[in-house]
């Protein structure tokens, strides 16, 4: 990921987890979250990669998977958000399946 599109989710993620503070220990803790967050969400919903940038059912997906981890919660995700993850992930594989060859 380019580091444009990196500071654009920190800034988003600080935005969702209402982070108004600018200390350089939140902000490489909050890039650390990102950093994990997007391949281990890639992976869990089936994608060799997604912008998360865009708003999208996936997007909201990330925002809590960051909020989770902010908060230590990370073990509680996938129990919280498992239906979730699975119709996004159903939708994946519908349109890989669909692609023409």
């Amino acid at each position: 990921m380019d580091e444009v599109k990196m500071k654009q989710l920190v800034e988003l993620v600080k935005a969702k987890l209402k982070i108004t503070w600018n200390e350089d220990e939140t902000n490489s803790r909050i890039r650390d979250i990102v950093e994990a967050a997007i391949p281990t969400l890639n992976h869990k919903l089936g994608v060799a990669a997604f912008d998360y940038t865009k708003c999208s059912q996936e997007r909201n997906l990330f925002f809590n998977y960051c909020m989770y981890e902010w908060w230590d919660r990370i073990d509680e995700f996938d129990r919280n958000y498992s239906g979730e993850m699975m119709q996004i992930r159903i939708k994946n594989e519908v349109a890989q399946y669909a692609k023409p060859e």
